[in-house]
């Protein structure tokens, strides 16, 4: 086994799940066929997690639940994506629309995270949801640290809504994690059609974690997840298979990727040695 060092720590300030559905969730008594009437109107704000705010237009809007992560898993068409950065947490904010058709676009344009008066958008969305509820994840610098924090919601009439997240939703956005990409291992070479393992080891100085690895290359693809206990090091293995027919080629590279970073390798037919191409952020 050829094996190196990667130093791709990242050091950040978020919990730890992968992100989903949070909250309350979609339960199974929400009739998308009944109208509520919402109780409150934008102006009346503040407003409190779990609040219904009437949008105008027969829209509502309800802001259920706040979480993070260090990585989220979206989907674009029939891909999926790994996200995370070395600096940047994922704040979930769990929405429950009624009437707003493209629930997506329009957190994108009208939802904001406030974070100590600073405010952050561009989300992605996490896998997982339903026709009730979704999430809205919003990527804010470690080095924030919360004190306030609140969602802001453009009616489109020139109204906002506001809800104010409690110190103990303030408290679930600021766990912390501090990870480390230590080592990642591939043999040197294979024969064709062969069985074989990658490996990739984490060393974790922050609380529980799970990390996220995508890979592909040679036939493979697919995304794997590692639990990583708080203070403590753990390695994932993948086991993949070599192509059956080299083609002409010398070897087949292999990527393991895990957000914002990742290291692709050239696995060898036959006895020779392994190349390495790190990739950049």
């Amino acid at each position: 086994m050829n094996r190196r060092d990667f130093l791709a720590g990242t050091a950040a300030s978020l919990p730890l799940a992968l992100a989903g559905c949070l909250g309350t969730g979609s339960g199974g008594d929400d009739d998308p066929t009944q109208t509520q009437t919402p109780e409150h109107s934008p102006g009346d704000g503040p407003f409190a997690v779990g609040d219904e705010v009437g949008l105008g237009d027969d829209r509502a809007l309800t802001v259920a639940d706040f979480d993070a992560s260090a990585f989220v898993v979206s989907r674009d068409g029939a891909d999926r994506t790994v996200h995370s950065g070395k600096t940047t947490r994922y704040v979930h904010v769990a929405l429950k629309p009624d009437g707003i058709d493209d629930r997506e676009a329009f957190a994108a344009d009208n939802v904001t995270l406030v974070v100590n008066d600073e405010e952050f958008g561009d989300p992605v969305f996490p896998l997982g949801g339903g026709p009730s509820q979704f999430v809205a994840a919003y990527p804010v610098p470690t080095d924030v640290t919360p004190y306030t924090a609140s969602v802001e919601v453009d009616t489109g009439d020139g109204e906002t809504a506001s809800w104010e997240i409690d110190a103990r939703g303030i408290e679930s956005i600021t766990q912390t994690v501090d990870y480390a990409v230590a080592d990642v291992s591939l043999p040197d070479a294979v024969e064709p059609g062969a069985e074989f393992t990658a490996e990739l080891t984490v060393s974790n100085n922050g609380d529980a974690m799970e990390f996220v690895v995508q890979y592909r290359g040679g036939g493979n693809t697919g995304r794997e997840t590692l639990d990583v206990p708080a203070g403590e090091e753990s390695t994932l293995e993948l086991d993949l298979t070599a192509p059956s027919d080299p083609g002409g080629d010398d070897g087949f590279g292999v990527t393991l990727e895990w957000g914002a970073r990742g290291v692709t390798e050239l696995v060898l037919y036959e006895e020779s040695t392994t190349t390495t191409t790190a990739s950049s952020e």
